[in-house]
């Protein structure tokens, strides 16, 4: 893993998941190492223990994939740097399987208008 991009943690917060603008979604857990010595924690730290692709619909690698949100155990969401949506991925598997589309929010930001009727 090179940078942090997108970062959420599982809903109990036993592990994270992480990003880093590539095509892969990680799974990190947290670390104490305690010393020999004194049995004392003397260094914390997340390792990485596993990680899947990131694959569109159509098989495709997904990148840029950021701002990640837990929906549930079968679902995280992403922010796609540079697009206008959203991507609802499993993070088991690493698949996309569908999208939530936000052209509309941009439209009406430009029109000053973000007050729109959700009713």
């Amino acid at each position: 893993m090179r940078d942090g991009w997108g970062l959420t943690s599982s809903a109990d917060g036993s592990y994270l998941y992480a990003t880093d603008s590539g095509t892969k979604l990680y799974r990190l857990e947290f670390v104490d190492h305690k010393s020999e010595s004194n049995n004392q924690i003397d260094e914390s730290y997340f390792r990485v223990t596993n990680f899947v692709k990131l694959k569109t619909v159509g098989n495709k690698l997904l990148q840029m994939a950021n701002e990640l949100e837990f929906i549930a155990e079968d679902e995280i969401w992403a922010n796609v740097f540079g697009k206008d949506c959203i991507a609802r991925i499993d993070p088991k598997s690493g698949q996309v399987f569908g999208y939530l589309l936000g052209q509309h929010l941009r439209e009406a930001g430009k029109a000053g208008d973000l007050t729109g009727d959700l009713g």
